[in-house]
């Protein structure tokens, strides 16, 4: 009886447990989400939006639509996600100083833990490269720059985002051509002078 009445005990607290702990995972879900949302900073992201469109529209003026569109525009957010997580994490003291309150540094103001940051990035990384890679290698590969110039622009030993001639030529190859490219590829493989002026003159005006 006393075994019974054990099992019956068991069975009624895994029964108890079991919604509280999908609730806590939907919970912890939703934070990672709307962290993953906060990371991108949306005038950043209209800006590669822009010179992504910008790519297609000079080559084809967008008489083909295409699925591939969407798996660009989530791939290259998605690098950009990537970008500001490291970059937070990697500026966590300086942000401290200068940005203490800002809604936009969420490891500064507390709303996020370095874990999250660590978990977001890892998330953004594999959307952003998986997405590329089910357009084409070469938009895999343009993608992959882009997360490594990442690493390069926020990390030790490189970190060019302190090195006053390459920090802002950095930015505009990740800002500016990368995003250009991903949109050229989608149209054609070919990367003719046109382009060439076209995006030296894109470049110039973002320096």
């Amino acid at each position: 009886c006393l075994s019974r009445s054990l099992d019956c005990i068991h069975t009624n607290i895994g029964i108890a447990l079991a919604p509280k702990s999908s609730y806590s995972q939907v919970i912890i879900m939703l934070k990672l989400i709307g962290l993953y949302v906060r990371m991108l900073r949306y005038r950043v992201a209209v800006m590669l939006i822009m010179f992504f469109l910008l790519g297609i529209a000079f080559n084809q003026k967008f008489t083909l639509v295409s699925l591939n569109y969407v798996w660009a525009v989530i791939s290259l957010l998605s690098s950009y996600v990537a970008a500001t997580t490291i970059n937070d994490f990697a500026d966590r003291k300086i942000d401290n100083v200068n940005h203490p309150f800002s809604e936009g540094r969420p490891l500064v103001t507390g709303k996020a833990t370095t874990m999250d940051l660590f978990k977001i990035h890892g998330m953004a990384v594999f959307i952003s490269l998986v997405s590329a890679l089910l357009i084409s290698l070469p938009a895999f590969i343009i993608i992959l720059v882009s997360v490594a110039i990442n690493y390069f622009y926020s990390l030790e030993p490189f970190k060019l985002s302190y090195r006053t001639f390459f920090g802002p030529i950095i930015l505009t190859i990740a800002y500016v051509l990368l995003p250009y490219l991903l949109g050229l590829n989608l149209v054609r493989e070919s990367f003719t002078n046109s382009d060439v002026y076209f995006s030296s003159a894109l470049m110039l005006l973002f320096l």
